[in-house]
Parts: C-alpha cells; structure tokens; sequence
C-alpha cells in the first residue's frame, strides 16, 4: 500500500481557478484516489478541467510508483460486477453505468441497482452474507471519504492560513 505522495506546488496553483469548493473537493479526491488507488477519476466541469491539466503529472508519479515498487495500485474494495438490470441512466443524478457498476456524482463506484443490491427474500445464506459484508464495506468507504474529507479541508485551511500571513 502506497504511504505517500509528492504533492506538486502545480496542483495547488490551479486551484484558485476553480470556482465552486464542491469541484475543487472532487479535484483533490480524484488525486488522492488516483495517487492511492489507482483509480482514474470521471469528473466534469472546472474539477475536470483542473484534474486534465495535471493527469500528466500525476499518471507519471503512479506510473513510477507502479514500476518502482512492481505493484499495481487497486482500491482497497471489490465492487462484484452486476450486469446491468436496467437501460443506460441518461439525465440520471444516479450517474452512468460502467461495468455493472454506477459511478456516483464524486467518481466513485457503486454497485449498480439490481439483484445483488435486493432484499433478502428468497436469498441463499451465502447471498445474504455478500450483502451483509457489501453493507460493511460501505459503511467502511464512507468512513474513510469522510476522513479524507476532513484531511482535505486541513490541508487546505493550513495552504491558506499560510498564503494569507
């Protein structure tokens, strides 16, 4: 597991750019998650234009990680693949469809609405426990958004505190 990363001086410039905190958030996300995870974020807006403007450099640091250390960055969960039950969700809030999974308004995966998701009614033990350890680990991800979250806006409360003195 990756402990750490060069956060470039580049990266915080473009932030003033910016002009809505939720997308300057989902900027940051997508390069921790990219950075920690490996996970090629799916943005739009100013957050999407910041995050284009910096993937050379960022896909650079993953790629010399990767090569140096010989191991491929993957997100700490398993989404299962669902195929999908329903049409394309175009006009939705819920987000596409990707691989049987739903990436949310952050560019998160999520499963996609269907069998796995549905109640217990009818389920095999073994389906009842995948449920079960499907709601842990989301309780778990959401724990630790909220964490970088808060990490987040301390590095940035910390950036402006210093930029204002």
């Amino acid at each position: 597991m990756r402990k750490g990363f060069n956060f470039y001086r580049s990266y915080y410039d473009i932030l003033p750019k910016i002009k809505k905190d939720e997308d300057k958030l989902k900027y940051l996300l997508a390069i921790l998650d990219r950075q920690f995870y490996g996970i090629e974020p799916i943005l739009d807006g100013d957050a999407d234009f910041a995050y284009t403007s910096q993937k050379h450099s960022i896909d650079k640091s993953v790629e010399g990680y990767e090569s140096k250390t010989k191991t491929k960055l993957v997100p700490p969960y398993k989404v299962p693949y669902q195929p999908p039950t329903q049409g394309p969700t175009e006009g939705s809030s819920k987000g596409p469809i990707v691989g049987g999974c739903r990436i949310g308004p952050h560019g998160y995966m999520t499963t996609t609405e269907g069998p796995y998701q549905g109640g217990t009614e009818g389920s095999s033990v073994q389906e009842q426990e995948q449920l079960q350890e499907k709601e842990q680990l989301q309780e778990e991800l959401e724990e630790q958004l909220q964490d970088k979250v808060e990490i987040v806006e301390q590095y940035i409360d910390a950036l402006l505190s210093k930029k204002f003195k």
